[in-house]
């Protein structure tokens, strides 16, 4: 369908708000798209359970990355089934709040940020509830006197693991987390919504970089490749080549040459009750 419009015409003719409304319905009809923040496709793969460091996360307001993986190491985090299948993700303390729910792209639940660093660190931890399974069982309760009986019993299991994505943001290939050290020279940065970038190597603060932000202190550095970064990469892991998740991406480091990131060293000092998640 072809619509013309004389332009002085058009101005003169249709008051100033009711032009407006024809302009945005020729718009449509012609098939024109006008989008403010264009979606981005996030690959299932990165978004899906198991969840573990490199999964795509989105709460109301952000987005962000998953970047470790943990379980409560202390006695009553052991003490049932249901208590050792809870599993934490932990994320960059900018990405949200306490409270903050978070989703995948499918709106499937992750969990809910349940601590942020108090030493102002850029931590933020969310609680990943277990999947929970009825099984129902040929059997009678003791002193029961109906037959058949069935004995209906439950099974909770981890919806997170202690595993990272190794490669591009469409491939799901992953790997163990094996350790919270730094080890060798070169590491990789695993984006959640860009990928995976290694040849990453450790430096020391550039002389011309920033103070450290009062909600994200104490950070390090490395230098390596990052300048196609997306919104959502923030809480990214670092991970060296033997596995070992030793930093959570906090952002680009001013100059555009490599990224700052925190220890995940320091969130031990802050939290002793946590352990690695194991990779299955």
């Amino acid at each position: 369908m072809n619509i013309f419009l004389i332009g002085p015409l058009f101005r003169q003719r249709i008051p100033e708000r009711m032009r407006a409304v024809l302009t945005v319905a020729i718009l449509a009809i012609s098939g024109t798209v006008l989008s403010v923040t264009p979606a981005i496709a996030v690959p299932q793969s990165r978004s899906a359970e198991p969840f573990m460091a490199g999964t795509t996360m989105f709460s109301a307001t952000k987005r962000c990355t998953a970047g470790l993986v943990l379980k409560d190491n202390s006695f009553f985090g052991g003490i049932t089934e249901y208590r050792r299948s809870v599993r934490f993700i932990l994320t960059a303390g900018h990405c949200g709040s306490v409270g903050d729910q978070w989703t995948t792209t499918s709106g499937q639940v992750v969990g809910k940020a349940v601590w942020k660093s108090a030493a102002h660190h850029d931590f933020l931890l969310i609680r990943v509830e277990p999947r929970r399974d009825l099984g129902v069982a040929p059997g009678c309760i003791p002193g029961s006197q109906r037959l058949p009986c069935v004995v209906v019993s439950s099974h909770y299991y981890p919806r997170a693991v202690g595993r990272v994505f190794t490669n591009g943001p469409v491939a799901s290939e992953s790997a163990p987390v094996n350790g919270t050290s730094m080890s060798g020279i070169e590491h990789c940065l695993g984006l959640g919504f860009s990928g995976a970038v290694c040849r990453h190597r450790s430096t020391e603060r550039p002389r011309d970089e920033p103070a450290d932000p009062p909600d994200a202190q104490d950070l390090s550095f490395t230098r390596g490749p990052v300048r196609f970064l997306q919104q959502g990469d923030s809480g990214s892991p670092l991970f060296s080549n033997n596995g070992n998740v030793f930093g959570i991406f906090n952002g680009r480091m001013s100059d555009l040459q490599g990224a700052r990131y925190t220890k995940v060293l320091l969130f031990f000092y802050e939290q002793t009750g946590y352990a690695l998640a194991p990779p299955e």
